[in-house]
């Protein structure tokens, strides 16, 4: 899995499930923002927003650097 390009939709399924934990973070190797939001709640919810509206370019980065 190391190698290959991450998914906008799959990001977006572990953000609406999964976000209050930084399952999105880790899946896209932010590991340490991950944790982060694992124990802030997703920085009390207002990374989870700013995420939203963020998180096709962060997929793009993240593509981009494999």
């Amino acid at each position: 899995m190391l190698d290959e390009k991450r998914s906008v939709i799959l990001a977006y399924l572990f953000l609406f499930f999964f976000g209050i934990w930084g399952a999105h973070r880790f899946y896209l190797g932010k590991w340490f923002s991950g944790i982060l939001y694992s124990f802030s709640w997703g920085f009390l919810g207002l990374g989870l927003i700013y995420d939203f509206f963020t998180l096709p370019f962060q997929v793009m980065s993240v593509n981009r650097t494999l």
